[in-house]
């Protein structure tokens, strides 16, 4: 599945190229390795969360067994209320128990709640069915066939060498635009927030950024603060809103500088002609 999605990427990239002119395979792939790494966050402690939620124990409650090599020799499992021993002193799934029913089950094994099993069920078999579908999905509208990624390398080689090029997706003639704060604006920013004015969307980003340090510093507290069984659920979710802002702080940062260094230079040279129209109709 990865090999498929890297190979998107690939031709993603290459289209990027056709319309701007500049090869963003770093850009790409950071992005790409972020966005893989929040959702294992999110899938390694939600299933988890949940499970705990209904009663998961971690190995049923017992010191030993179903796979956790006990210590005392002969003993197969040591859980509350139940310890077995082996015949044949192997701590193995199929080793016989020496005394009470020969195949009774190892208590280390049951959950004593449905809901568990159900959450697993649900996790390993059906979310992951439903979310195979959606891939199968995107993989069978994707636009980008063989032919139309051998279209797009050649219209780049043929704006490179000076002349016109078609996107073959769109059929639209390929015009790259000329590098200017306006197109660097439409870069960076939403439509709405190219509506504001820059000291309006300075004070928006500056407000954001303060507000992620604050939800940041709250959350610490809230899971250094936090004890008893709540703990774990209290910082399991406080590293799910940490990853999402290790993704926020850095975004709206970068905006915010990339904002202020057009708006010295625009001070410095004055804004250009596409940018007064933008500013009369604003």
């Amino acid at each position: 599945m990865f090999v498929v999605l890297d190979s998107m990427l690939a031709d993603i990239i290459d289209y990027d190229a056709l319309h701007t002119g500049k090869r963003s395979e770093g850009v790409y792939t950071v992005a790409e390795t972020n966005l893989q790494q929040f959702i294992e966050v999110i899938g390694g402690v939600v299933p988890l969360l949940l499970m705990s939620a209904v009663g998961f124990e971690n190995n049923g409650g017992c010191e030993c067994g179903c796979g956790v090599a006990c210590d005392e020799a002969y003993m197969r499992w040591k859980c509350p209320g139940d310890i077995g021993y082996s015949c044949d002193g192997q701590s193995t799934f199929d080793s016989p128990p020496l005394f009470g029913e020969v195949g009774r089950q190892a208590p280390c094994v049951d959950q004593g709640s449905d809901a568990v099993v159900w959450i697993i069920r649900a996790f390993l078999f059906a979310l992951s069915g439903v979310c195979l579908l959606l891939v199968c999905l995107g993989a069978k509208i994707y636009p980008i066939t063989k032919a139309a990624h051998s279209a797009i390398l050649d219209a780049t080689e043929s704006l490179a060498a000076g002349g016109e090029a078609t996107d073959p997706l769109t059929g639209k003639a390929v015009v790259r635009s000329a590098a200017s704060h306006a197109q660097l604006r439409r870069e960076h920013f939403s439509a709405r927030e190219l509506s504001l004015s820059s000291h309006w969307l300075k004070t928006q980003l500056s407000g954001r950024l303060l507000l992620w340090l604050g939800a940041f510093i709250a959350i610490l507290a809230g899971m250094a603060a936090s004890g008893g069984e709540a703990r774990q659920y209290i910082v399991a979710i406080g590293a799910i809103c940490c990853s999402a802002l290790f993704v926020l702080v850095p975004w709206d940062a970068a905006r915010l500088q990339v904002l202020l260094k057009m708006s010295r230079a625009e001070r410095a040279v004055g804004p250009s002609a596409e940018e007064k129209d933008n500013s009369a109709r604003s």
